[in-house]
């Protein structure tokens, strides 16, 4: 009988021989819109959000659970640079734990987010165990964020695909956040939770679902954060959809398979954790 290990993988999520045609061709087209498209830091970033509302980039334009959902109007770089935008979250959050029962008639339950809003629903998370350490979220929904703004993490360097986002456009965004700052100080846990020491929350780790397509620069990201949350005591759930690009919940279900096969498992996820609500 073989060795078992303590860390399984389905080895097969990630092969890219196991793509579908329809996924391919999916990815196709959304490698020429990119490759025919503008990148934001040779339009700007106010001329790029127009874009983007307009249906003209790579990414396209709840009441299911009879819960309220508040979205953050967080600062913006390259306007508004780090930390002002994570400051607001925290801001945010922590008005939240303490007036959301007033205001919206219930308990905080839960955050997330996609991509740059993974990365800050994560840090916010963190902060609360912190600083309100009676306070935990039922669960985190995490979607192909970035979790260490240092250096990226491997597979970022290795993927070679322009589809949806690339290195070069990625490390664009960091600086621009991040300007006048060292790789040495942008791998601080403030900026980049993937260096969070987490045994200071074992035990206290809320369940975390991390997703993420494997046509996605950040795929470690999402790997390697979710063993990290298992190590120290959080239930974690990691799924990765073969062939998904970046950002490829926000396209309708239907469009490829890994659509429909992640919302599925968000509502199950959800259901789980929702508790009695």
């Amino acid at each position: 009988m073989p060795l078992p290990s303590d860390l399984t993988i389905s080895r097969t999520k990630f092969d890219s021989r196991e793509i579908d045609e329809e996924t391919k061709k999916f990815n196709e087209g959304l490698i020429k819109i990119w490759k025919d498209g503008p990148r934001w830091y040779e339009v700007g970033a106010s001329t790029y959000r127009t874009l983007r509302w307009e249906g003209k980039t790579p990414l396209p334009k709840l009441n299911h659970y009879n819960i309220t959902v508040v979205s953050i109007g967080y600062r913006l770089a390259p306007e508004d640079p780090w930390p002002k935008g994570i400051e607001d979250c925290y801001d945010a959050a922590e008005w939240l734990v303490k007036n959301s029962k007033q205001e919206f008639g219930g308990e905080l339950l839960f955050t997330g987010g996609e991509s740059a809003g993974a990365h800050l629903a994560l840090l916010t998370a963190l902060h609360l165990l912190t600083t309100t350490p009676t306070f935990s979220f039922r669960a985190l929904l995490l979607h192909f964020g970035c979790y260490d703004l240092s250096a990226f993490l491997p597979h970022a360097h290795n993927h070679t695909l322009s589809l949806v986002v690339d290195r070069d456009v990625m490390t664009s965004y960091v600086n621009a956040l991040l300007p006048y700052t060292t790789e040495s100080e942008r791998r601080h846990p403030s900026i980049s939770p993937f260096w969070t020491d987490l045994r200071q929350y074992s035990g206290r780790l809320p369940p975390a679902l991390f997703t993420c397509g494997s046509e996605d620069p950040l795929l470690d990201d999402s790997v390697m954060m979710g063993a990290k949350w298992g190590m120290w005591g959080g239930a974690t759930v990691v799924k990765i959809y073969t062939g998904a690009p970046h950002g490829f919940i926000g396209f309708a279900r239907g469009t490829i398979r890994a659509v429909g096969e992640a919302l599925d498992d968000m509502e199950v996820f959800i259901e789980e954790n929702i508790g009695g609500l």
